[in-house]
């Protein structure tokens, strides 16, 4: 009995022994923190501990750790240390910068774009921010053309302060010299008097008005637009003129009292009033309600009266007359001219005048032997002329109507418009008319047209029988990978072989095709499903491919294929691709087709943590062992999965590497409990290019790929595919970091070949 209490005190000992000391290692290290000046506030991952001064400490826990001290006036300071230990962290404040923001108010945009100099110094142009020393600084503002803008600033470490420039334009005069024919003249700038002629005026830089104006009663002012330049003179000689001439009077009569009188285009108003008018020619018109206008020509004398009579004569328009007026396009001596079936003289007719003509519905018709009778039919006003264009040639019209009308016509093989069409001046004679349209068969037609007649072509089109389907052909021509999609009622069916899924099989199947589209000429929807395999993973997906246009021989279209799979150990995978295929086609027999498109994946290489934990929880240390084991679990020498070890099985050094998948749950061969989780996905040493090894690996890559395919038979097509992502990281499940079978880092090219059976 005295032993065994003796054995249970010394194993209670050893047991406070130890926790005692892992209690003492778990203590956060004191850490001193200086700043030079003092008084830096003092955050440490984005917590406030205190300001530096005298004695300031903080426990921080071990680790990497944010350290950011900020000081009025001062730029702050951050940086990551590696706290392992009690230790001193000491910083110099750097005195932050005053800020100068020179800019100007809108109404001021003269200073827009003026050069800023502080201390002498060049530094920009308005707007701008500038970064100074604190303390005080001269600013200057220059612009040429404007005065020199100054201001003494005074900044503390870290202010900004506005400037707003406020500029003012320099005065800018020239000289201008004003001269006169006159002896007498007065001199007006701008609308102010400037003196009498000649006058030296000094003025601002721009335009001005000048004026100069005799001293006589009646003399029109001289003016003119002069530009004056700085410090330049300039000289203008005023040619003025001397007051006009005394004006005369014009009295107009006539038996219409209440006429009036129109005077070089301006109603002076009635008959009888004495109108005053300068000395020369001015045209006088009369005009009455019921008269004919009257138009003379009467010259005026200074200071003189004239009296001018003026008989009118009744107006056409008050007598229900027109006149009507005939113009020959192309000569035709000989035609007969009719209006209401009376025969006119040819001279009458086709006078600037025209015939007299009774108002209301007026027929003119023009006849000649051998060209037909061709008529114009107007409705003539009183008091109008009417002037009616008329060319005789041996031509007569052509009415051509169809059944549906859009049809296009040929006249003579040359085209000449759509249905329903009237041709006027066709030559007289035979004529071959064809009548075509979509989707009908055409007619032919003759016409014998004579000359100044109508001929009407009416048809009824027949719909075109649809053509004769090329079974054969078009099973001949079906495809699994091109860009020219499979009808409705078709399937291809797929076998193929290669790298990096060595055996792949697919089922194609039509859904939708439509041909002969204006401007695409064909449109199309199919849909597939997929198996691959590297026989260690297997993925299932579905693609659909819609063709854009084909215009022989190219087709474009546009597919997608969306799939995921899995394998051993919990890896799984699925994928996205969305490309652009472009297809030269050569007839049936062979299709070439060049496709870009865009691979977005996600793989999981390795068990996730959950999975490994699940594992453990089920089937303890011979689960978790069956998973990880290094010699019994990884697939090959440099599985990832559970760790790096060399060609013969041995770690390296003949040390245990990290091995994933106990680190993540803090597994240790041959103990009872679990230990510390070790395995951290932003440590290097668990990653593979940047990806923790338990992760799903995720990425997106461009890929280019061509396909030939040459149809064996109608039934048989053969094919091979080279595809691949140059010049683009790897996919790790297609590396040996997770795979055995593949090499140590992916084969930027793919390929593989097979067979398309078509239905």
């Amino acid at each position: 009995m005295p032993a065994r209490i003796f054995r249970f005190l010394a194993l209670f000992l050893m047991l406070a022994l130890f926790g005692g000391a892992t209690a003492l290692a778990q203590v956060a290290p004191r850490i001193t923190i200086e700043s030079v000046p003092p008084g830096a506030i003092v955050y440490v991952d984005g917590a406030v501990q205190g300001q530096t001064g005298p004695n300031f400490k903080v426990r921080i826990n071990k680790g990497q750790h944010r350290i950011r001290l900020e000081l009025e006036g001062h730029k702050p300071i951050e940086q990551v240390v590696t706290i392992t230990a009690a230790q001193k962290l000491a910083f110099n404040m750097e005195k932050a910068p005053g800020r100068l923001d020179v800019k100007f108010p809108t109404t001021n945009d003269i200073a827009r774009g003026a050069e800023i100099y502080v201390d002498g110094q060049m530094a920009g142009q308005v707007p701008l921010m500038i970064d100074v020393p604190a303390g005080r600084h001269l600013v200057e503002i220059k612009k040429p053309g404007a005065k020199v803008y100054t201001e003494n600033v005074e900044l503390k470490a870290g202010e900004t302060k506005p400037i707003w420039v406020q500029m003012v334009a320099e005065a800018r005069n020239g000289t201008l010299i004003v001269a006169a024919d006159a002896a007498d003249a007065d001199v007006f700038i701008d609308g102010q008097p400037r003196g009498k002629a000649p006058a030296m005026v000094e003025l601002g830089e721009g335009e001005h008005i000048v004026e100069v104006r005799r001293n006589e009663a009646g003399a029109p002012t001289w003016r003119q637009t002069v530009r004056v330049s700085a410090n330049q003179q300039v000289k203008v000689q005023a040619q003025t003129l001397p007051p006009p001439p005394a004006p005369g009077s014009l009295i107009v009569l006539s038996q219409a009292n209440e006429a009036e009188v129109t005077i070089d285009g301006t109603t002076k108003g009635k008959i009888g009033q004495p109108i005053s008018l300068p000395a020369g020619q001015h045209s006088v018109s009369v005009t009455a309600k019921g008269f004919s206008t009257v138009t003379r020509v009467v010259i005026i004398e200074a200071g003189k009266p004239l009296i001018e009579k003026v008989d009118l004569v009744g107006s056409a328009e008050s007598r229900g007359v027109g006149f009507v007026r005939v113009i020959m396009l192309t000569p035709m001596p000989g035609a007969n001219y009719f209006i209401n079936g009376r025969m006119f003289d040819e001279s009458a007719i086709l006078s600037d005048q025209g015939v007299e003509v009774a108002a209301g519905h007026v027929v003119i018709s023009v006849a000649k032997d051998g060209y037909g009778t061709t008529k114009r039919e107007i409705n003539l006003r009183p008091g109008t002329t009417e002037v009616v264009e008329f060319e005789l040639r041996n031509v007569g019209k052509l009415f051509i109507a169809s059944q549906p009308p859009g049809a296009l016509v040929l006249m003579d093989k040359n085209l000449i418009g759509q249905t329903p069409l009237t041709r006027e001046n066709v030559p007289a004679g035979e004529h071959v008319i064809e009548i075509t349209k979509d989707k009908y068969e055409p007619t032919t037609q003759k016409v014998l047209l004579k000359a100044g007649d109508q001929e009407n072509v009416s048809v009824i089109l027949r719909p075109t029988p649809p053509p004769q389907v090329d079974k054969l052909a078009l099973q001949k021509g079906l495809s699994s990978f091109s860009a020219v999609t499979i009808p409705l009622g078709h399937f291809t069916a797929d076998v193929g072989a290669g790298y990096a899924y060595f055996l792949t099989g697919r089922m194609n199947v039509g859904v939708f095709k439509k041909g002969n589209l204006p401007g695409i000429r064909e449109l199309g929807l199919d849909v597939g499903a997929e198996l691959r395999t590297t026989f260690y993973h297997f993925e299932i997906g579905g693609s659909i491919r819609f063709q854009a246009m084909r215009i022989d021989p190219f087709a474009i279209g546009l597919r997608t294929y969306v799939g995921g799979g899995g394998g051993p150990r919990q890896r799984n995978s699925v994928q996205w691709e969305l490309g652009l295929p472009i297809t030269v086609l050569a007839g049936s027999m062979v299709k070439l087709t060049a496709e870009t498109y865009l691979q977005v994946y996600s793989d999981q290489n390795c068990p996730n943590v959950g999975d490994i934990r699940n594992i453990y929880n089920r089937d303890g240390a011979a689960g978790i062992e069956a998973l990880g084991d290094y010699l019994k679990a990884a697939e090959h020498t440099g599985d990832r999965c559970v760790g790096r070890v060399g060609s013969d099985g041995i770690p390296p050094g003949g040390t245990m590497p990290n091995n994933p998948i106990y680190d993540s749950i803090g597994y240790v061969p041959g103990q009872t409990m679990l230990g510390p989780v070790r395995y951290d996905p932003k440590n290097p040493a668990y990653q593979v290019g940047g990806t923790g090894i338990l992760e799903r690996f995720n990425g997106v890559r461009g890929m280019l790929r061509a396909i030939v395919e040459v149809a064996l038979s109608p039934n048989m097509n053969v094919w091979l595919l080279v595809e691949g992502a140059p010049l683009q990281g790897d996919r790790q499940m297609f590396t040996d970091k997770f795979n055995r079978i593949f090499p140590v880092t992916e084969i930027p090219i793919y390929g593989r070949a097979g067979l398309s059976l078509k239905f």
